[in-house]
């Protein structure tokens, strides 16, 4: 048999009081469409108290055997408490952020594509970039900050830090890292 998509779709959603991934999720409304093998999630605002995931996202199919997507696309503003936001990515992610505490919620700018390991034309072709910002005191592995900014570009074999602004014990400093 051969695979089928829908010529095209379109609708709209409204939810108040569910969850997602473990997260309470207050109230959230969004755009679903798409056309063929292509769908999006568009205009997604989803908030629990002060806190929010606003953006795209956006799928990529092929007709074929593959089960999944091609690719996903994210374009995300967030501001969520970190265990929320840990319970939301894989286990890499979950591990990293589990090495910071705030009482604050940072702000991110999250975009990027993740392509599935099923297609060997995009290998290595994945790739992240964060823009965060916690402008109150945190920690990072127990010690003290009084505010964190950086920019973070993960690519193949490399992940990048830009912008890297931190204060510590009334002084700031400036720095970029590469980890490769």
């Amino acid at each position: 048999t051969e695979a089928k998509a829908a010529d095209f779709f379109f609708g709209h959603a409204t939810a108040r009081n569910v969850g997602f991934k473990g997260v309470r999720v207050d109230e959230g409304d969004l755009i679903v469409r798409g056309r063929g093998p292509y769908a999006e999630v568009h205009r997604l605002n989803a908030r629990s108290g002060a806190g929010y995931v606003k953006g795209d996202i956006r799928f990529a199919s092929r007709l074929d055997e593959v089960r999944g997507p091609m690719s996903v696309r994210l374009d995300l503003e967030t501001k969520l408490p970190l265990t929320d936001a840990a319970k939301l990515f894989d286990e890499d992610i979950a591990s990293i952020l589990a090495d910071f505490e705030t009482d604050t919620m940072p702000q991110t700018t999250l975009k990027g594509a993740i392509f599935n390991s099923a297609y060997p034309e995009f290998k290595d072709k994945s790739y992240i970039e964060v823009a965060a910002a916690c402008p109150s005191p945190l920690r990072f592995k127990g010690i003290p900050l009084d505010y964190l900014d950086f920019d973070l570009v993960g690519r193949k074999g490399i992940t990048s830090l830009r912008n890297i602004r931190l204060g510590y014990a009334g002084g700031e400093a400036n720095a970029i890292a590469d980890i490769l």
